[in-house]
């Protein structure tokens, strides 16, 4: 569902097109939300640790994952790279 009020897009999150062993978790501040194309709220079980609030689109091929607190973004990246190709 697509999120109409940017202001719910808090917590941190990582771009999951980049290189997952590289990546970093950051805060979402007002300044990124507002640069985001589109933002979706996920389900609770729509991600392998179900801790995903938002997927958010940004400009080129960067797409962001986010949750609500920092351990819960770096166990969710921690995740995704443990089952990269």
């Amino acid at each position: 569902m697509e999120i109409k009020d940017r202001a719910e897009v808090t917590g941190y999150g990582f771009n999951w097109h980049a290189d997952p062993d590289t990546v970093k978790c950051i805060k979402m501040t007002p300044a990124l939300v507002a640069s985001f194309k589109s933002c979706i709220r996920r389900e609770q079980g729509d991600s392998q640790t179900g801790t995903i609030k938002f997927q958010c689109d940004a400009s080129g091929d960067k797409s962001y994952l986010i949750a609500a607190t920092l351990k819960q973004c770096q166990d969710a990246k921690d995740t995704m790279a443990a089952n990269a190709p």
